[in-house]
C-alpha cells in the first residue's frame, strides 16, 4: 500500500514538472513557424536598407564597426566583405534557411543555420538594433536544442509521423525546454524589475515613455492628451508585468493559469503595438508565448474542424481517438546526450546570473564580470531589459541644413522642405533608422559615425539631383530639448553634429552675408 502511494507521489510530482516546464509539440510547431515567418519579414524590412546599412557604401562601413569592436568577442559573417553583392547573397541564404524552418525541412540544420545568420546581422548593424533583435536571437539559440520539427513538419511527413496523424504529438521535457521557458520568464520579469529600480515616477511609466516622441503612433499622441487614463494604463502594465510571470509557473491548475496570463499578455502586446513603434518587437513577444500553450489548449473540442481534415476518415469514434489522444499529453521520452544537457544547463545557469548581476548594477558597464561579457558576446547572449527603463530627460532631433548651389537652404531629412526649426524628430523609414539616430547620439559612440552619416546624406541627395541643386555645404545640426513638467517651460540648446562640404568649393561661397557668420 505505501509503495503504491509512493508511486502516485512520485508520479504526480512528475506531472507537475511535465506542466511547468514541458512544451507541447505543436506549440513548437507553431513557435517554429511563426519564427520562420518573422525571419522572412525582417529580412524583407532590412533588405530595403541592404547598400544603406550592411555595406561598405552605407552608415556603417566593415572596417569603423570593427574598429568600435575592438577587444570584444562579437562575430559576424558580414564582417567578411563589404560590397553589396556579398551581403545580398547572405540575406538570400539567411531567407532560404528561414523558409526551411518555417516548413520544418532539416529543421535543426536550418534553426543553427538561422541563428548563425540572425547573430551575424545582429552585430553587423550594432546601432540598428532593438529589443525585438536581442530577443529573437535568444529564442533561436535555445531552439537549437529543442525538436522544433517533430510535428506539422517535412521531416515528421517524411519519417514516422506518416503512419498516424497524432503520433508526433507529445509534450517535449528537456533542459531545452527549461531554458527557453525560463528565458521567456526572464524577459518579462526583468523589464518591470529595471523599472522599479530606475524609474522614479511609476504611475507616470506610460506618459512619460509618450512624451520621449521618437515611437508615438497616432494612439500614443491621442494618449498624451488624457493623463488619467495613462495613469491607469501604466498602473495595468506593472501589475501585470509584476505577476504575470510568476502565474506562469503557478504548479496548481498549470493550464488554465497559463492561457489566461498568455491571453493578457496578447492584449498587452496589441496594446503596445497600436501605440508605440518598437519594430517587430510586440510580434516576436507573442511568438514566444506560443510555447507557453499546454496540452488543454490544443485538446479544445473548438479544434476537432481542424482535426477533421488531417484524419483519413471522419468517423466519430476515430475523431474521438484522436481527441484522447490529444489530451494525454504523451511525453517525449528520448533524451539528449549527456554533453548537449551539459552545455544547456551551464548555458541557463549562465543566463540566470547575467540577468541576476544585471539587475545588481546601477549603471551600464560595472557590475557584470568583463570574462562574463565575452562569453556572452561570443555565444550572442548579451541581453538586458531595461527597455523604457528610465526616465528619458530629454528629446533629440536632428535639422540635415543644406546650402544648394541655386541659393536654397533645405532640409534632406524632411524631403527637402525650407529649413525650420522643427520640435519633433523627422519621419524615418522605419524603426531601425530611429535607433540607429539614436545610437549615432550616445556619448560612447565615436564621432566617425556621425560624420559618414552626414556623408551619406550629402552623397545621396546629390546623386538623385540635378546640377543647380546639388549640395555646396550640409551641417548635421542636433537640437537637444529638456523634457520638464508642464508649465515650466523647454530648455533647447542646438550643435553642429556634422559638417560636409562639396569639393572645389571655397568656404566663402557658403557663407550667407547677410547674416552673422555660424562657422565653421
Amino acid at each position: 500500500m505505501n509503495s503504491l502511494k509512493t508511486h502516485h507521489r512520485k508520479e504526480t510530482k512528475l506531472s507537475r514538472v511535465h506542466a511547468l516546464f514541458g512544451i507541447d509539440s505543436r506549440s513548437l510547431a507553431l513557435f517554429r513557424m511563426a519564427a520562420g515567418t518573422l525571419l522572412l519579414i525582417d529580412l524583407s524590412i532590412r533588405s530595403r536598407d541592404l547598400t544603406a546599412m550592411y555595406s561598405d557604401q552605407g552608415v556603417l562601413p566593415i572596417a569603423a564597426v570593427r574598429e568600435h569592436l575592438a577587444g570584444t568577442w562579437y562575430w559576424s559573417l558580414h564582417f567578411l566583405h563589404g560590397s553589396p553583392f556579398f551581403q545580398a547573397t547572405l540575406f538570400v541564404v539567411a531567407a532560404l534557411l528561414a523558409i526551411a524552418l518555417l516548413f520544418g525541412f532539416y529543421t535543426r540544420i536550418a534553426t543553427i543555420g538561422s541563428w548563425i545568420m540572425l547573430a551575424s546581422i545582429y552585430t553587423r548593424a550594432p546601432y540598428a538594433v532593438n529589443g525585438g533583435d536581442t530577443l529573437l536571437v535568444l529564442l533561436l539559440f535555445w531552439s537549437m536544442f529543442l525538436p522544433l520539427g517533430k510535428t506539422w513538419s517535412i521531416d515528421a511527413w517524411r519519417g514516422h509521423a506518416r503512419s498516424h496523424p497524432n503520433y508526433s504529438t507529445s509534450v517535449v521535457l528537456s533542459m531545452g525546454t527549461c531554458g527557453i521557458l525560463i528565458q521567456v520568464f526572464l524577459v518579462f520579469l526583468c523589464t518591470i524589475i529595471y523599472k522599479l529600480i530606475y524609474h522614479e515616477h511609476l504611475s507616470n511609466l506610460l506618459q512619460g515613455t509618450l512624451i520621449w516622441g521618437d515611437y508615438n503612433k497616432s494612439v500614443g499622441e491621442w494618449l498624451l492628451g488624457h493623463p488619467t487614463l495613462t495613469w491607469f494604463l501604466s498602473l495595468v502594465t506593472i501589475g501585470l508585468q509584476l505577476v504575470g510571470p510568476w502565474l506562469l509557473f503557478v504548479p496548481w491548475r498549470t493550464a488554465t493559469f497559463r492561457l489566461f496570463t498568455i491571453a493578457a499578455f496578447v492584449l498587452f502586446h496589441i496594446g503596445v503595438e497600436m501605440t508605440v513603434t518598437v519594430g517587430l518587437f510586440s510580434y516576436i513577444a507573442l511568438a514566444a508565448w506560443t510555447l507557453l500553450l499546454p496540452t488543454k489548449f490544443w485538446s479544445a473540442a473548438c479544434w476537432n474542424p481542424i482535426r477533421r481534415l488531417f484524419l483519413q476518415s471522419t468517423n466519430s469514434n476515430q475523431l474521438r481517438n484522436a481527441s484522447e489522444l490529444t489530451k494525454s499529453g504523451n511525453v517525449y521520452h528520448r533524451k539528449p546526450s549527456f554533453v548537449v544537457t551539459s552545455i544547456v544547463t551551464l548555458c541557463l545557469l549562465f543566463v540566470i546570473l547575467y540577468n541576476v548581476l544585471g539587475l545588481m548594477e546601477r549603471e551600464r558597464g560595472t557590475g557584470i564580470p568583463t570574462a562574463m561579457k565575452r562569453v556572452a558576446e561570443a555565444l550572442v547572449l548579451r541581453q538586458r531589459w531595461a527597455m523604457f527603463a528610465k526616465e528619458q530627460p530629454k528629446n533629440t532631433w536632428y535639422v540635415a541644413q543644406a546650402r544648394l548651389v541655386n541659393g536654397k537652404q533645405v532640409d534632406l531629412l524632411r524631403d527637402g522642405l525650407p529649413v525650420e526649426h522643427p520640435t519633433r524628430s523627422s519621419r524615418q523609414p522605419n524603426h531601425r533608422w530611429v535607433k540607429y539616430l539614436q545610437g549615432i547620439n550616445k556619448p560612447g559612440t565615436p564621432n566617425i559615425f556621425r560624420t559618414i552619416y552626414a556623408q551619406h546624406l550629402f552623397d545621396t541627395w546629390n546623386a538623385t539631383h540635378n546640377e543647380a541643386e546639388q549640395i555646396q555645404l550640409l551641417e548635421l545640426l542636433r537640437f537637444r530639448q529638456v523634457i520638464v513638467p508642464e508649465g515650466e517651460g523647454a530648455h533647447f540648446a542646438t550643435d553642429i553634429f556634422g559638417t560636409v562640404r562639396a569639393e572645389n568649393t571655397r568656404v566663402e561661397d557658403t557663407i550667407e552675408w547677410d547674416v552673422p557668420w555660424k562657422g565653421p
